[in-house]
C-alpha cells in the first residue's frame, strides 16, 4: 500500500533502464522519428531504417520490461520518463506509443530484414515483437485504471483473475510476488490495497444523506448493498510470506473461484515453473510452460503452444467452445 501511495502521489517516476550504448542512443532518438506520423510509413518501408529497428527491438528486451513489479510502478504513476545511459530522456508516453505503433507494423518491418544481409536476410529475426515484455507491459498498464486529467486513479478496470491471467508473462524474485504485487491494481482487491480505492460509498449509519428521504424499502435495499460492500472491503486478502508457493496458490485460487463462480483459472497458464523437483505443482495450477509464446534461448518471443481453451476473463469470449450453449 505505501508504494502505491508514493507511486501514484509522485510527481515523476523516473525508469532507468541501464548505462545503455550507443545501440540506446539510437533507439531512444529513434522514438521521436516514429511519432511523426508523416515519416512513420516511409520508416516501416525503408531499408535504410533496419538498425534503428533492430536498436529499439534491443531495447524493448532490457531485463527491466519483464519484472512483474514494475507493473505497478508504470501504471500507478502519474508521469514517467524512460532514462538509459547518456541517451536524452523521452516521456513514458512517447515510448509507449512508438512501442505501440512498432508492434501493429512489425508485420511489415519483418520484410525489411529478410531483404537485411546484414542480419541475415532472416524473417523471422525479431520474433512475434506483441509477445515481447515491454510491449504487454505498454498494452497492459494503459488500460488497467480510469484516471482523472491530473493522472489520479477514479477506478480500477480488472479483476485479480484477469491480472494473473494476462501479466503471466512478467516475472519475480519470489514467486509469491506473482500474486501478491498485483494485488494493488486488481478491481476486487484494490480497495484493500491501494493508495486509491476503486469506489467510494458513503458509511453514515444506513442513510445515504441527512437530506435525502428513503422508503423503507429503499433503506432495507441500501442496508443489505452496504452489508456486502463492507464484507468485501474488510475482508482482507490473505498475504503471507511465510506461506509456501503453494498454499498462496491455493488462496489465490479459492478467492478467484468464489469471486468468479467458475473453475477457469485453473485452465490458464499462470504459475511460475517450480525451480525444483520437490516444488512440482498439481495439475490445477498450470504453469507458464503451457503459455501461447515463450522467449528462446536468443531471446526472440515465439508461438510454443495453442491459445489457452477457456480465453481471457472479462472479454466474455472463449476461444474454443465445443458444447456451445449446451
Amino acid at each position: 500500500p505505501k508504494m502505491a501511495t508514493i507511486y501514484n502521489d509522485a510527481k515523476r517516476v523516473c525508469v532507468w533502464l541501464g548505462k545503455g550504448g550507443e545501440s540506446t542512443e539510437k533507439a531512444l532518438s529513434f522514438v521521436g522519428r516514429i511519432l511523426d506520423l508523416d515519416s512513420f510509413d516511409r520508416l516501416v518501408a525503408d531499408q535504410n531504417s533496419v538498425k534503428d529497428w533492430h536498436a529499439l527491438w534491443e531495447l524493448m528486451n532490457s531485463p527491466w520490461f519483464s519484472r512483474r513489479w514494475v507493473i505497478q510502478e508504470i501504471a500507478l504513476a502519474r508521469q514517467a520518463t524512460v532514462h538509459c545511459g547518456k541517451a536524452r530522456p523521452v516521456q513514458w508516453r512517447d515510448f509507449a506509443n512508438a512501442v505501440a505503433l512498432f508492434g501493429s507494423r512489425y508485420h511489415q518491418i519483418r520484410e525489411l530484414f529478410k531483404a537485411s544481409a546484414e542480419f541475415g536476410n532472416h524473417f523471422y529475426h525479431l520474433g512475434d515483437v506483441t509477445a515481447l515484455g515491454a510491449h504487454r507491459l505498454v498494452d497492459e498498464s494503459s488500460n488497467l485504471f480510469r484516471k482523472s486529467d491530473d493522472g489520479v486513479i477514479q477506478e480500477h478496470l480488472y479483476s485479480l483473475e484477469h491480472l494473473v491471467s494476462t501479466l503471466s508473462p512478467f516475472q519475480a524474485t519470489n514467486p509469491r510476488d506473482t500474486i501478491y504485487a498485483v494485488l494493488s491494481l486488481a478491481e476486487d482487491t484494490g480497495a484493500m490495497f491501494s493508495a486509491r480505492p476503486s469506489a467510494h460509498i458513503p458509511v453514515d449509519g444506513g442513510t445515504a444523506t441527512e437530506n435525502t428521504e428513503l422508503s423503507d424499502r429503499d433503506k432495507k435495499t441500501l442496508q443489505n448493498v452496504m452489508s456486502v460492500w463492507r464484507k468485501q472491503v474488510e475482508k482482507p486478502y490473505p498475504v503471507d510470506y511465510d506461506k509456501s508457493f503453494f498454499e498462496v496458490c491455493k488462496d489465490f485460487l479459492e478467492f478467484t473461484i468464489e469471486s468468479s463462480q467458475s473453475l477457469d483459472m485453473i485452465c490458464r497458464p499462470w504459475a511460475p515453473v517450480p525451480l525444483s523437483a520437490d516444488e512440482q505443482l498439481p495439475s490445477w495450477i498450470p504453469t507458464v510452460r503451457g503459455a501461447p509464446y515463450r522467449p528462446g534461448a536468443n531471446g526472440y518471443h515465439n508461438r510454443v503452444n495453442a491459445d489457452n481453451l477457456v480465453g481471457v476473463p472479462s472479454t466474455g469470449k472463449r476461444n474454443y467452445n465445443a458444447a456451445r450453449k449446451y
